[in-house]
């Protein structure tokens, strides 16, 4: 009950719960939470963690250390870069800031990295620490690592950011389906490319065969009619020697004389 009625938060930070932890985070400018912050009113920050109340000795629910039911994470935006890992696509935004704890003092970094989810809805959180990097309790000033999926972290698409995949089996009738997915997260930009169907690779080399063969027949039947009209058109010259000497008899033929 305690999380709730601190929620939505004042000067533009937003309420993002990470587990059992709650924050207030505001990437763009820092903010300050004079309403729930005795103490700091005169600190700003980007990041601020709220923190349980804690039971005092005689049993009464008291202000956590600095008198205060929150602390700043990241007071100070040490930088922002984007994702060095060429699969995954994204922003890391690391914070620092000055953490008491124990009557001591530390340096706490925190990072933040805004994954790219092309298929997140932008009014859902979906916030987890990364491996490793949780705090082991709310008092403590260990250093801290969150990620954030939100489309707002993707960049925006290019032509050949758009791969063709092929979707399922092939259907011998109707082939096979080719669709696009970008082999990167990317909003906007270049739109996608419409999906197509192809023939079976096994059709394609059925195919291939049929097409050879027929043109292999054209040929041959051409070169037949071709031959044919040769033997036609020449015939008179191909007599073999009929009627001359050196016959296949070895005997001359007789003259015939006409109009006796």
């Amino acid at each position: 009950a305690w999380q709730g009625q601190f929620s939505p938060a004042p000067d533009g930070l937003r309420s993002i719960q990470v587990e059992d932890r709650v924050y207030y985070v505001n990437l763009f400018k820092p903010g300050k939470l004079t309403e729930i912050s005795n103490g700091m009113a005169g600190v700003y920050a980007y990041w601020w963690e709220l923190l349980p109340p804690r039971e005092a000795k005689d049993g009464s629910v008291c202000l956590t250390q600095s008198g205060s039911f929150v602390r700043p994470v990241g007071e100070v935006l040490e930088s922002i870069k984007p994702s060095e890992d060429n699969k995954v696509s994204g922003v890391m935004l690391s914070f620092s800031g000055d953490c008491e704890s124990d009557g001591g003092h530390r340096l706490r970094r925190a990072d933040l990295f805004l994954r790219c989810d092309p298929e997140q809805h932008p009014l859902l959180l979906d916030v987890a620490f990364i491996n490793r990097m949780r705090p082991s309790s709310s008092s403590s000033c260990e250093d801290i690592a969150v990620e954030w999926r939100t489309h707002a972290a993707c960049p925006l698409c290019h032509a050949e950011d758009w791969q063709p995949i092929a979707e399922g089996s092939c259907d011998p009738t109707k082939g096979r389906q080719v669709t696009f997915m970008t082999s990167r997260g990317c909003v906007g930009g270049a739109p996608k490319p419409e999906d197509y169907w192809e023939p079976c690779p096994g059709v394609i080399s059925m195919l291939a065969f049929i097409s050879l063969a027929a043109i292999i027949g054209c040929v041959l039947c051409c070169l037949s009619c071709y031959v044919m009209l040769l033997r036609r058109r020449y015939s008179r010259y191909m007599v073999l020697g009929e009627g001359q000497p050196g016959n296949a008899n070895g005997v001359a033929p007789e003259n015939i004389e006409i109009g006796r």
